[in-house]
């Protein structure tokens, strides 16, 4: 039984901190597309202010730009709350690269994740 784990959902092979990034993953993308709607609204908002200085300022730009910046900043702490480590439940956040152990129970984060 071959799986790529990309294509299907498995466990299998899969190391403590390769499950830990894997779960940081949807996070990240969500930390990218708030940061472009955010970042994009700015020049947006820009450009109808000089197009017309005494009209209605662009309220849904700014409404647009600001919940982007609070879903990116959702988005950054999310993961510090929520990514717990597999063994002992710690809030272990996302994994560091000189990390070898979780700072909690000490778990190599390179060993196996034991499923069930």
């Amino acid at each position: 039984h071959v799986c790529l784990k990309l294509s299907c959902w498995t466990y299998e092979d899969m190391t403590i901190r390769e499950h830990l990034k894997s779960t940081h993953r949807p996070y990240r993308i969500v930390q990218f597309i708030c940061l472009a709607v955010a970042v994009a609204a700015f020049p947006l908002w820009l450009h109808f202010e000089l197009k017309d200085p005494l009209g209605d300022p662009p309220y849904l730009v700014i409404i647009m730009g600001a919940i982007a910046y609070m879903l990116f900043f959702v988005a950054v702490l999310a993961p510090l709350i929520r990514l717990r480590c597999p063994k002992c439940n710690g809030q272990i956040g996302p994994p560091k690269k000189k990390w070898k152990h979780c700072p909690f129970c000490g778990v190599e984060l390179d060993s196996e994740l034991q499923t069930g």
